[in-house]
């Protein structure tokens, strides 16, 4: 296994230590340390990601050999947002004044927590708290419509179907529809102490508070009211006329 105090690779200059870590005498330098190392230099996009990091070069863990404590600085960071590739350049330092550099390639990809579906569901599915799970899934993989917490999507309805695990965008949900089209309503008529009350048929969908056409069973007269709840409509006062 390759030495930590092998490496000497060309130090990037002018650029301030961002992180550092000290080893004792032998502890090796492993992915736990090295991330330590590299993940406060990362730039989180969304508020409660995390990130998984990868580690290509060196292979780690890193023997150390030293005998005394061994300060790790790093000194030079580059790294692309989009693919999480990144190189960081470490400097290793003993107490004796002896030093290595140490190059380190990976990729950091960041994690973002974000409301799945447990199971397939198929349209017009109510999403509840049961229906849904948290599951860290990469940030490259979220476009800009995607709903992240559970308690967003609570309450809606499934607009098309929804896959198992897969994230869930605002096109693919709407309020919950409490009026579907075809359906019997109870129509209500309110005046100042009065409740008039009739059947109805619907003649479009309808989610709280939206305004839809319906039909008056008796009179098929066509009428508009607002839903106001499963399978009750109010009727507007304008038609009441």
């Amino acid at each position: 296994m390759r030495t930590l105090l092998a490496f000497c690779l060309l130090l990037l200059s002018g650029l301030p230590a961002a992180a550092e870590l000290i080893l004792a005498p032998g502890e090796p330098l492993d992915a736990a340390r090295m991330r330590d190392l590299v993940e406060p230099r990362l730039e989180a996009r969304f508020a409660g990601s995390r990130f998984a990091i990868d580690f290509y070069e060196p292979v780690l863990p890193l023997a150390n050999r030293a005998t005394a404590p061994t300060r790790i600085d790093v000194v030079g960071w580059r790294h692309d947002p989009r693919s999480g590739r990144f190189e960081a350049r470490l400097l290793a330092r003993l107490e004796s004044g002896a030093q290595s550099r140490i190059t380190v390639v990976g990729r950091a990809r960041e994690l973002v927590p974000v409301a799945v579906p447990r199971r397939n569901l198929g349209k017009g599915t109510i999403l509840t708290e049961g229906l849904l799970e948290e599951a860290w899934l990469p940030a490259s993989r979220l476009r800009e419509d995607t709903i992240l917490p559970v308690e967003d999507l609570v309450g809606l309805e499934s607009r098309r179907s929804l896959r198992r695990g897969q994230p869930i965008r605002r096109g693919q949900v709407g309020r919950a529809r409490l009026v579907r089209r075809g359906d019997v309503v109870t129509l209500e008529l309110r005046r100042p102490g009065l409740l008039l009350t009739a059947l109805g048929r619907a003649l479009e969908d309808g989610a709280r508070g939206e305004v839809i056409r319906l039909v008056n069973l008796d009179s098929e007269r066509p009428l508009r009211g607002r839903v106001s709840g499963a399978r009750r409509v109010t009727i507007l006062a304008a038609e009441a006329k």
